[in-house]
C-alpha cells in the first residue's frame, strides 16, 4: 500500500455545521468552500436534526462546527455530549459572544471562532483540523482505487506474504 496524497484527495473531511440561523450555516459553508472543503459539508438548524441524520444514515462526522447559543440549549454542554458519543470527531465552537472563550475549555475542542468569522482565524482553525486528522487516517492505493482508513477503527494490522491485512474493531 502507498501513502500518496494529491490535492483532490486532501478533501476527505466529513463536516457538520449546527446553527439555528441559516445565514450562519451558509457563512461557514462559504468559508469551507474557500479553503477547498465544499464536499461532504452538512448544515443542521438544530441538534435534533443533526442526531436524526446521524442515526438514519449511520454516519459519523470528522468535524463539527457548533454554535454555542442554540435557542434555549447550551451549545457547550451539547458539544461535550456529541464529542463523547463520537470520540474521533473534532469540535469547533462558534459564538457571537467572545466571552464564552473561558467556558469552552471545559470541553475538549479544537478551536473557538467568533462571529462574524474572520478568514485569518478560520484558516488557522482548518490548519489545526487537518494536522490533527491527518495523523488519524491513511489513504491507501488498493490497485488503483483509493480508500481512507480511520486508524481509530483499526484493531491491528498484519502482513502475510505480500499482503497487508487490516483488522477492524467491528
Amino acid at each position: 500500500c502507498t501513502m500518496q496524497k494529491t490535492r483532490k484527495e486532501e478533501r476527505w473531511l466529513k463536516i457538520a455545521v449546527i446553527d439555528d440561523m441559516e445565514q450562519e450555516i451558509r457563512n461557514v459553508k462559504s468559508h469551507l468552500a474557500r479553503v477547498g472543503e465544499e464536499d461532504d459539508v452538512f448544515g443542521f438548524s438544530s441538534v435534533a436534526e443533526y442526531e436524526a441524520f446521524v442515526e438514519k444514515n449511520r454516519t459519523a462526522f470528522d468535524v463539527l462546527f457548533l454554535d454555542i447559543m442554540l435557542r434555549e440549549q447550551n451549545g457547550i454542554e451539547i458539544g461535550e455530549q456529541l464529542v463523547n458519543r463520537n470520540n474521533g470527531m473534532l469540535l469547533v465552537f462558534i459564538s457571537a459572544d467572545p466571552s464564552f472563550f473561558r467556558d469552552v475549555y471545559k470541553v475538549r475542542h479544537t478551536y473557538f471562532l467568533t462571529k462574524p468569522i474572520d478568514s485569518y482565524y478560520f484558516d488557522d482553525c482548518m490548519r489545526r483540523i487537518r494536522a490533527q486528522l491527518s495523523s488519524r487516517k491513511l489513504i491507501l492505493d488498493t490497485g488503483g482505487e483509493k480508500q481512507v482508513v480511520e486508524l481509530y477503527n483499526v484493531l491491528y494490522i498484519e502482513s502475510q506474504l505480500r499482503k497487508t491485512i487490516f483488522h477492524f474493531h467491528n
